[in-house]
C-alpha cells in the first residue's frame, strides 16, 4: 500500500509536467511557424531582389 501511495502524487506531477511540456511546445511550434514564414518572406523578397540585379547585370551585358 506504500507503495501505491507513493506512485499515485509523482505520476500525477509528472502528467502535469509532460502537459505543461506539451503545451509549451505547441506554442514554441506555432511562433517558430510563424517566425518561419516572415523568414522564408524575406528571404523570397530577398531573392527577388538579387534576381532582378542579376537580371539588370546579363541585360546590360547583353546589350553592350
Amino acid at each position: 500500500m506504500k507503495g501505491s501511495s507513493w506512485l499515485s502524487p509523482s505520476l500525477l506531477s509528472l502528467s502535469i509536467s509532460c502537459f505543461r511540456t506539451t503545451t509549451k511546445g505547441i506554442q514554441v511550434d506555432r511562433w517558430s511557424i510563424s517566425h518561419l514564414i516572415r523568414g522564408f518572406s524575406k528571404l523570397s523578397s530577398k531573392m527577388r531582389i538579387v534576381s532582378n540585379f542579376t537580371l539588370t547585370i546579363t541585360q546590360s551585358l547583353v546589350q553592350s
